[in-house]
C-alpha cells in the first residue's frame, strides 16, 4: 500500500482548542444544538513527491508552490 498523495485538513493547532471551548461549554450545560458552528480559517496541505512518483504523475510547480508541505 501506498502513502498518501496528498493530505488537505485544518492547521492541527486549532482542532484541540476548538474542541476543549466546546467541551467546556457542554460540561456546564449548554445544549448541542444550541453551540454555534464554527469553520477553521485555516487549512494545511501537505503533498506526497514519492508517492506521486511511484505511480507516474507529475505534479506542476504551480500546484507544489501552494502546498504547505512538500514531502520528497
Amino acid at each position: 500500500m501506498l502513502p498518501s498523495l496528498q493530505l488537505y485538513d485544518r492547521h492541527p493547532g486549532i482542532r484541540p482548542v476548538c474542541r476543549i471551548a466546546y467541551i467546556d461549554r457542554m460540561l456546564r450545560g449548554a445544549k448541542t444544538g444550541d453551540l454555534p458552528a464554527q469553520f477553521p480559517t485555516k487549512f494545511e496541505m501537505a503533498v506526497n513527491l514519492k508517492t506521486a512518483e511511484a505511480i507516474g504523475l507529475n505534479i506542476p510547480e504551480s500546484f507544489l508552490s501552494r502546498a504547505t508541505e512538500v514531502i520528497e
